[in-house]
């Protein structure tokens, strides 16, 4: 039965598309039985992200697998000398540009931090907001670093992400207090997208293993209070209470699929049971097979790159 391209390939985030279609393509025994315009679709996804992305190893890999079966590509299909320069060009000025918004970041921060004159409320929310923008570029320099396939300096970066982030958690404001989990929620999701992006299971296990879980149980109590005790001092400008709720559910779902895809021994559902519970009840659906139906984010989750 000739597979669908498009459910495979549309909902994966960018670079999942490429190794789902590389791996398709040349990691099958049966690709060679597919139809020709099947083969062509997984071609030109693959083709799309070399041409507009970093990765000048990806684009000679590519090149090596296609020559093993040079009747599958047509002319128009190729990656040429000068495309792959000028994809060669492009990531080292991504890498320059990622790089020096932190140098920015710091010079910032120490012209900030000579100024003692002001009151420890602006600090801390000028803290905050410093550490969340150092949060954000640093996640941009990690993932620069994986798209060019820099995985030794990825890792370095990421562990600069997560100690930031974690410090961020640490020092907020209780007023902050749901945004700050929530960033390290989403930190910890985006690095165990980079880290399946590398095929590196091993160093999943900390990400979404007691750490993950200890944040979802936070975030699960942080939304009760907001719920039963006073919201206006824990929930986010322009953020409800439905929308976090949703945000957490989307969390669970992720790190569970990403149980499941790993093998890694966690029951991450168990902490948000208390919150969905009733919602569950209500609306008839058994909260233990609420992920059969999300196909279409099981199919949006990262897939190890296969060798």
């Amino acid at each position: 039965m000739e597979l669908s391209v498009r459910l495979f390939l549309e909902s994966a985030p960018k670079r999942q598309r490429y190794l789902r279609a590389t791996h398709i393509l040349f990691g099958l025994s049966e690709s060679g039985k597919f139809s020709p315009e099947t083969r062509r679709q997984l071609l030109s996804a693959a083709v799309e992200y070399l041409k507009n992305g970093l990765s000048v190893y990806d684009i000679q890999l590519f090149r090596r697998s296609c020559e093993e079966h040079s009747d599958w590509l047509p002319e128009d299909l190729m990656v040429y000398e000068e495309e792959e320069a000028a994809v060669g060009a492009r990531a080292e000025v991504a890498l320059q540009s990622a790089l020096s918004c932190l140098e920015r970041l710091h010079v910032e921060d120490r012209v900030g931090k000579s100024n003692s004159n002001r009151l420890l409320a602006t600090k801390r929310g000028r803290l905050e907001s410093t550490e969340l923008r150092g949060v954000r570029d640093q996640m941009r320099v990690a993932e620069v670093y994986a798209d060019i396939r820099n995985y030794e300096a990825m890792s370095k970066a990421v562990n600069r992400l997560l100690t930031l982030a974690h410090s961020m958690q640490q020092t907020t404001a209780i007023s902050n207090r749901a945004d700050s989990v929530f960033v390290q929620l989403e930190v910890n999701r985006r690095v165990v997208e980079l880290w399946l992006g590398a095929g590196n299971l091993d160093a999943l296990r900390s990400l979404v293993g007691t750490s993950t879980a200890t944040l979802m149980t936070q975030a699960a109590e942080c939304l009760m209070q907001i719920q039963f005790c006073s919201p206006s001092r824990l929930v986010p400008q322009q953020r409800n209470v439905e929308d976090l709720i949703s945000e957490l559910e989307e969390y669970a779902l992720f790190f569970q699929l990403c149980e499941v895809y790993a093998c890694l021994k966690i029951k991450i559902f168990w902490f948000c049971s208390c919150l969905y519970r009733e919602r569950f009840a209500r609306s008839g659906v058994d909260p233990r097979r609420c992920g059969a139906k999300h196909e279409k984010e099981f199919f949006a989750i990262p897939c190890v790159a296969w060798r």
